[in-house]
């Protein structure tokens, strides 16, 4: 719950409704009106998150939920008037980012019986932000016709906080929205919805893909930008290329099988989804730099990322399995290292060290980003972008991925 999606309540609350916003405020009946409604929306938006909270039935100082509470200023100045009736700050909100992106860390209080009651029948509609100046356009068509489905899970999930948003979809007077993006991030090289819903490439990928459809994904993006580069570099030596990034190669023309060997042979888990999940995550880990070897899984070297997951992971955690997955993933970490040494001197032009390399990420992220708009040209500006991919794509440009792939000339998958 990091991006506050405002809301406004139609209902006019009785003066003895213990939600009732000169409850909160009693001296500040000669306010402008609309502060006065903005302060009632934000009182039921919270009463709605306390709720869904508390809903789970865990303790109340494991129902953690993650604000931006600079988000709530800007709602509503005197927010904390609200909040501190509803929640504890835990954990006060840190800096990630140039933009006002503190998120705390809160916890709901114990309220009193009367005023829980009333919560579960207010109703909250979503309010859109102004429409922007400017941003890309792109064409999404909602999937209106599955509305009950959508809602009943999306009830289950305990997402609250999204629930008038996605009403607002669902109820809107066409399928067809349009969707504005702008660039995000420190490089603003990711793009970020702002109209008609903030962040909607945010949402759990399951809540996207029934409201807006099927998509496609960049395979595995970061290999497949890493080995773009290593084939050009290593074009006049095809066989060094193979004896050097045997995994990497596989890991892009034969995926499924790949990634099957490492569960099952090496890591000794059940083929499933869960665990290639567990997969994905190694996999991702050591492409992004992670350490692995024999000596840090059985305890003795520096933390890593990739230990970490082995090791909660794996049922068979005994010091001569653990060495035995440690060699045969060290052999991939270093493949990887490899791979990034290579883009930084044939890409970039500079010395591989520890440093420079993190440039690759930036150069990466250029890449995906044009990777990304050359989808969205291609099924004609359709969908919501997210940092690998597009979602919400038309059937006709989801039945020819091949044909997609020989044009573009980028591995894709449906997402």
């Amino acid at each position: 719950m990091t991006t506050i999606y405002r809301v406004s309540s139609p209902e006019k609350l009785h003066p003895l409704d213990p939600l009732n916003v000169l409850r909160f405020y009693p001296d500040l009946t000669r306010h402008h009106s609309k502060k006065m409604q903005d302060r009632q929306d934000l009182i039921l938006y919270l009463a709605s998150i306390h709720r869904a909270a508390v809903k789970s039935g865990r303790p109340l100082g494991f129902c953690q939920i993650p604000l931006r509470l600079m988000s709530l200023r800007h709602w509503v100045y005197d927010y904390r008037t609200v909040f501190d009736y509803f929640f504890e700050v835990v954990q006060i909100g840190y800096n990630c980012g140039l933009d006002n992106n503190e998120i705390s860390t809160v916890i709901p209080k114990k309220l009193p019986d009367d005023v829980i009651a009333p919560i579960k029948a207010r109703k909250l509609v979503y309010m859109p932000p102004p429409l922007p100046a400017g941003g890309v356009v792109s064409k999404v068509f909602v999937r209106q016709h599955l509305k009950d489905e959508i809602l009943s899970r999306l009830a289950a999930s305990g997402r609250l906080d999204l629930h008038a948003p996605v009403v607002w979809l669902l109820d809107h007077p066409t399928s067809e929205v349009n969707f504005y993006f702008v660039p995000s991030g420190k490089l603003q090289l990711r793009d970020t919805s702002v109209w008609p819903i903030s962040a909607v490439e945010t949402w759990p990928s399951w809540l996207r893909e029934a409201l807006f459809g099927e998509g496609i994904d960049i395979e595995s993006a970061y290999t497949q930008f890493l080995m773009e580069h290593v084939r050009e570099a290593y074009a006049n030596n095809p066989v060094h290329l193979q004896l050097f990034f045997p995994d990497l190669l596989r890991s892009l023309s034969d995926k499924r099988e790949w990634r099957r060997e490492i569960c099952v042979d090496i890591l000794g888990l059940d083929y499933n989804d869960d665990n290639i999940s567990i997969v994905k995550k190694i996999c991702m880990s050591l492409a992004n730099g992670s350490k692995i070897s024999p000596g840090i899984l059985i305890g003795h070297g520096s933390y890593s990322i990739t230990r970490d997951i082995i090791i909660n992971g794996v049922e068979d955690v005994s010091p001569m399995n653990l060495i035995r997955i440690g060699e045969r993933l060290s052999a991939i970490a270093k493949q990887y290292s490899t791979a990034r040494k290579v883009v930084c001197m044939s890409e970039l032009g500079i010395n591989p060290s520890r440093k420079n390399q993190k440039m690759v990420f930036s150069s990466y992220f250029e890449w995906e980003r044009e990777a990304r708009y050359k989808i969205w040209e291609a099924v004609g500006r359709h969908g919501i972008m997210v940092h690998d991919g597009i979602d919400g794509i038309p059937t006709e440009y989801l039945q020819d991925i091949p044909g997609l792939v020989k044009s573009l000339n980028i591995r894709l998958t449906k997402s």
